[in-house]
């Protein structure tokens, strides 16, 4: 009482400005003081004098805008207050009113708040009475159980995907609500952002039914990074190398280690793999690249997968791999276009012989290059009778001086010195 006759003293200070913006009639004849005093009341924070007061005006005027702005700052009050059954009395007699001093957005949000407060099948009758965004949100922040009918609602109802998104936050900690949602996705919510939650979410929570159900249907980088994870800790290799061939893109930007795995599961399966799964595993600047890839060429016998690749690699790395040559050069798996760079290797003599016996005079000549020993000589003069440049041949042969490399000329081509 002694708050509320505070406020009537202090109204006299207030009537001349208070409220300046209403639009309805001010005359001394609908002047009511239990409407004013309650506006300064609860501007000054005495709820309870605004409470009343505005109780008072109301029980004498219900219907006019004025009674619209007091029927809307009690129903503040009683929110402050926790008293959520005469909030939402109040709230709903606001219906009939229209104020652009109304936050129509908290109006609704406490609609719905209020109603999971007093009852949850209360709130949820509401919520799938309509499809309003705002009334979802709330009623997922609330304690009130999300049904089946809730999740039906959501997905079928026409909400925007921010409902989606916050109803699958709400239930990640519930694995059969998270399956009922997904299982009830229309195709309109199956986008990727969606899909890619699910399939982390399937698969962190060890639900992998779930996810290769999902798996394929949709593919992007990630699941296909989980996919081939599994796999390897199952060890099933065949799996990994059918998943690998089928799903992984060049535009995947995908882990080093999915790419050894790959030569690792082909090894341990006893299958060829492409050469260019090493460029993904090592990459190009690794010490062993060059090595490992011209091997893998090697192992797949692929000739013109061996010359397209030594085009590239430079002389000097080159004379790094006279074993990798000479096996080259045994099993026929070589072209002559890049013998040239291996014409520093010290012991050539095995791949002389080799390309001597197969006829390749062309391979002969390439890998000699420019080395000037008397076996050199030899084997660049016998190159060349196998060519037929018999006047080059009989040059090359005035340079040798040793008679063993004299004799296996004249043997091999006929030429006298």
């Amino acid at each position: 009482m002694l708050k509320r006759l505070i406020a009537v003293v202090l109204l006299s200070f207030f009537v001349s400005v208070s409220y300046a913006s209403e639009n309805d009639n001010k005359s001394d004849e609908s002047f009511n003081e239990d409407y004013f005093v309650g506006l300064k009341a609860f501007d000054d924070g005495f709820y309870d004098v605004s409470r009343e007061s505005f109780k008072d005006y109301l029980a004498n005027d219900d219907k006019s805008p004025r009674a619209g702005f007091a029927f809307y700052l009690l129903y503040q009050i009683y929110m402050a207050e926790n008293d959520f059954k005469n909030a939402q009395d109040t709230l709903n007699r606001l219906e009939n009113f229209s104020d652009k001093r109304f936050d129509t957005k908290k109006m609704q949000a406490d609609k719905m708040y209020i109603s999971t407060k007093i009852s949850c099948t209360e709130a949820e009758t509401l919520l799938l009475s309509a499809t309003n965004d705002i009334w979802f949100k709330v009623y997922l922040e609330s304690e009130c159980t999300v049904s089946e009918p809730v999740i039906n609602h959501a997905l079928n109802g026409g909400f925007s995907d921010d409902v989606l998104y916050a109803l699958i936050d709400s239930s990640k900690d519930d694995k059969n609500l998270m399956t009922s949602i997904y299982a009830g996705l229309p195709d309109n919510k199956k986008t990727s952002k969606v899909l890619n939650y699910f399939g982390k979410y399937f698969a962190s929570g060890n639900m992998f039914t779930e996810f290769w159900d999902l798996y394929n249907n949709y593919k992007d980088k990630d699941m296909v990074a989980i996919a081939l994870d599994y796999t390897w800790n199952e060890k099933n290799y065949p799996k990994y190398i059918n998943i690998f061939n089928s799903d992984v893109k060049k535009d995947y930007d995908l882990p080093n280690t999915v790419y050894c795995r790959m030569i690792e599961a082909s090894n341990k399966s006893g299958n060829i793999f492409d050469c260019n799964i090493i460029d993904g595993c090592l990459g190009k600047s690794n010490p062993d690249f060059i090595k490992s890839k011209l091997a893998c060429y090697m192992k797949n016998e692929d000739k013109n997968g061996i010359n397209n690749f030594m085009k590239d690699v430079p002389s000097e790395n080159a004379e790094k791999l006279c074993e990798y040559a000479k096996y080259m050069v045994s099993k026929n798996i070589y072209t002559p276009d890049f013998l040239d760079k291996f014409s520093g290797c010290s012991d050539k003599d095995v791949m002389y012989e080799t390309l001597y016996n197969s006829g390749d005079s062309l391979g002969l000549i390439k890998l000699i290059g420019n080395s000037s020993a008397q076996i050199d000589y030899a084997y660049l003069s016998v190159a060349y009778a196998m060519a037929g440049k018999e006047t080059a041949a009989l040059d090359i042969l005035q340079k040798i001086t040793e008679p063993q490399f004299i004799e296996m000329v004249q043997i091999r081509t006929g030429l006298k010195k």
